[in-house]
């Protein structure tokens, strides 16, 4: 006991309300990633934001590198940091970072002890972090001014595979394993989230109670609420098919490969099976493959599947997909499996009525070229019309048809 006399007590909030926070998928291919980043820093119109301080929290040495060099070379004054760098030149890198001589630090963890820069205006996270902890610890090295500041994580769920496997690599099987498997699946249900105020849902993660329209659009998922509207799926039969699908098969199956049994697409690995064996091949034709692949990660997030890392001889590993611990409640008559999803928002009847005859009104000259002329009066001899011009194939339909594509592939 400190033997305190009426000590002091003062309790702060873990709320930083100028950050802003957004998820983005994140693209395979090392080149794509790379330009994802370079876009973010150079979107702005004004071009303000490269010449801002930022941050670039990498998973690997090698990526650092390799970042930084792309970006030096599209006109972005970055350099890396990581342990595996002489301790004088990352005092070299971070005294450039503190004088401003450069803008941008692509680093691994080992950037974060000792940073206090003030204006700091975005870090980004290239890859999942391994917790909601060390995402909150890193991100909130932003805006310590207190001015606007945004955090952007890009992730896919191969990340998964990669911090998991650091994990079992790095401990022991046991409780401290399972934790901080667990806390790495509440980084990718924060991730994978399209729906939740992604603020409330790192505060909750802390223990702290946050009223969503608090939030006034400071995270991606509540600015694009008026966009989109939230969809309830119940996939308690799929889930159950799932199950089935892996009980009934024998051999190693990954999540794309359950996947596919489920869509019944026929291959290599539908060759040499006896599909009349395999309940569930097949029922799920209708489902995009985005949509079964999102479904099945929800189902290793809940447990009901898990994914068992296997080595093989050149040292890489594959998961592959078995029935998890929680897979033996789904025989329950009460069991449902609901997932939330981000659809387009339709527009009314009234609204889209609206809509037409506001383009029907436009006085721009386009739209009084196009507005047909007035109904001459019945005496009148009406005059000939003159044919319109058509336009070139497939231009109307490419104005108009936009489709989101989330990356959703493993």
């Amino acid at each position: 006991s400190l033997r305190m006399r009426n000590p002091r007590v003062l309790i702060d909030t873990f709320n930083r309300t100028n950050l802003t926070f957004s998820v983005r998928y994140k693209q395979q291919a090392q080149t794509k990633w790379m330009e994802q980043i370079l876009h973010y820093i150079q979107e702005e119109e004004n071009g303000v934001r490269q010449f801002q301080t930022g941050i670039v929290y990498c998973f690997s040495q090698a990526d650092t590198e390799t970042l930084s060099d792309y970006l030096r070379q599209n006109g972005v004054a970055a350099d890396y940091y990581h342990a595996g760098v002489t301790a004088k030149n990352r005092e070299r890198v971070q005294f450039k970072w503190q004088e401003d001589q450069i803008k941008v630090v692509c680093a691994t963890i080992a950037y974060g002890m000792g940073i206090d820069k003030p204006d700091v205006r975005y870090v980004v996270h290239h890859s999942l972090p391994k917790s909601l902890t060390n995402y909150y610890q890193e991100s909130g090295r932003a805006g310590r001014d207190n001015k606007k500041a945004d955090c952007l994580l890009y992730w896919s769920y191969r990340d998964k595979a990669a911090q998991e496997g650091l994990i079992r690599k790095s401990m022991q099987p046991g409780e401290k394993q399972r934790q901080a498997i667990d806390n790495l699946y509440k980084c990718i249900n924060f991730a994978s989230n399209e729906v939740e105020c992604r603020r409330r849902l790192v505060l909750e993660y802390f223990g702290e109670a946050f009223d969503r329209d608090a939030c006034k659009q400071t995270c991606d998922n509540c600015r694009l609420r008026a966009e989109f509207a939230i969809d309830e799926q119940d996939l308690t039969a799929f889930a159950r098919s799932a199950v089935k699908v892996l009980q009934d098969f024998h051999g190693d199956l990954t999540l794309v490969q359950l996947g596919a049994l489920l869509r019944g697409e026929r291959g290599k690995l539908t060759n040499r099976l006896n599909l009349k064996s395999i309940r569930g091949f097949g029922t799920y034709k209708s489902m995009k493959k985005a949509e079964i692949e999102r479904a099945l990660q929800q189902m290793v997030m809940g447990r009901y599947i898990q994914e068992i890392a296997r080595e093989n001889a050149s040292g890489f590993f594959s998961n592959y997909a078995k029935p998890g611990e929680k897979a033996h409640a789904m025989a329950s008559s009460g069991f449902t499996f609901k997932i939330c999803v981000r659809t387009k928002r339709r527009l009314k009847r009234a609204d889209a009525s609206r809509s037409r005859s506001r383009a029907t009104t436009s006085t721009s000259p386009k739209a009084k070229a196009k507005t047909p002329a007035k109904r001459p009066a019945k005496r009148q001899k009406a005059p000939a019309r003159t044919p319109k011009a058509r336009s070139p194939p497939g231009r109307a339909t490419a104005a108009s048809a936009v489709e989101d594509v989330a990356d959703y592939y493993v």
